[in-house]
């Protein structure tokens, strides 16, 4: 009987993968804020003061079964450390945008561009301690702030509407991803079409059947990361689409990742790290290699363990498959020459395993 699971890891800013993998993602998916100006007022779309939003963090361990609580966390909002007394931040200018939530969670409760404008960048530092070790894990979380583009500019965002934050944490369970579609910041409700796709073997395959605003993903459809999509339309014409990852915490096995960046003379720089910059040589590369284990356990689980490796951009328009090393089929490599061909931004590798 094969047994399969699946890993992902975000490439572009540093991240310390070990044994721990986190996703951070807003309560209504993407992070955007579009902005105008009547009069003497400055008009936001969304409008986070009037609906914030909550940066759920959830770690998972391939060491140890389910959902990891961090022991701490840290928050950085372009780079400024937050401070917080109780639940209310206490960096000047920031008192207004950030605070926490009664369970640590970071929530925005202010208009960002009301702040700056420009592209913005959240992170976050996660102390993590469980069976097999403690490590800090850095994730990000983007967003773009932007003039607004007018009433008629469609925008698509994968919301999770059953607050699991697209995450499965029990066998048999289930979460829910739904399609937001806005124009000028007003959602729209009528004359649209929705379809939505899976990846499957390094490619975006159309789920039959999937056609309503909310998809349900199964326990049992996902072998612990799954990369979804959602295309929408309008009287029959494309409007847009977006992304979303989904996490089976309950599943269990995992695939450990180790990384390593490579200069282009061949020789290793780093560890764990995962970003590379476009000075850095074509020929540099971050080498992956994979490792088949149980969750609850240390040892690579004993078998044939064979490996698809996906790289997809950050937006999922663009998806590469990757092959793996000759001689090592747990092992594969991504080089500043391919990330060259779609430019500067986070880009997804999905490594899709199978064990006999």
């Amino acid at each position: 009987m094969s047994e399969k699971a699946s890993a992902s890891r975000r490439i572009h800013f540093t991240s310390k993968g070990g044994g721990y993998s986190a996703i951070w993602m807003g309560s209504r998916g993407d992070l955007y804020q579009e902005y105008e100006t009547v009069g003497s007022t400055t008009k936001y779309y969304p409008d986070f003061a009037a609906n914030p939003i909550i940066m759920t963090l959830t770690v998972t361990s391939a060491r140890t079964n389910g959902v990891v609580t961090p022991s701490s966390v840290t928050y950085y909002a372009n780079g400024t450390k937050l401070t917080f007394n109780g639940l209310t931040c206490t960096n000047t200018g920031w008192g207004g945008v950030f605070a926490l939530t009664a369970s640590g969670d970071l929530k925005i409760i202010g208009n960002l561009g009301a702040v700056m404008m420009g592209n913005f960048l959240l992170q976050a530092d996660v102390s993590v301690s469980a069976a097999g070790g403690a490590d800090v894990i850095h994730v990000s979380a983007p967003v773009v702030l932007s003039p607004y583009n007018g009433a008629d500019y469609a925008r698509i965002t994968i919301l999770s509407p059953d607050g699991k934050n697209f995450t499965i944490s029990e066998k048999g369970g289930s979460c829910q991803l739904k399609a937001l579609t806005t124009k000028g910041g007003t959602e729209v409700t009528t004359g649209l079409s929705y379809e939505w796709y899976k990846v499957v073997n390094g490619v975006f395959t159309k789920i039959s059947g999937a056609t309503s605003q909310i998809l349900t993903v199964q326990e049992k459809d996902v072998d612990t990361y799954g990369m979804y999509k959602v295309i929408v339309k309008e009287n029959g014409v494309e409007l847009g689409h977006d992304v979303q990852q989904v996490l089976d915490a309950s599943d269990p096995y995992d695939i450990l990742i180790s990384s390593k960046i490579y200069n282009g003379a061949g020789s290793a720089v780093s560890t764990n790290d995962l970003e590379l910059n476009d000075e850095m040589p074509q020929s540099a590369y971050l080498l992956f290699t994979c490792s088949f284990v149980k969750r609850g356990q240390t040892a690579a689980v004993a078998g044939t363990a064979t490996y698809t490796f996906t790289l997809v951009a950050g937006n999922g328009a663009q998806i590469l498959t990757l092959q793996p090393l000759t001689g090592a089929a747990n092992q594969c490599k991504v080089t500043v020459a391919d990330l060259l061909q779609w430019g500067i931004g986070d880009y997804e590798l999905i490594v899709d395993g199978v064990l006999n």
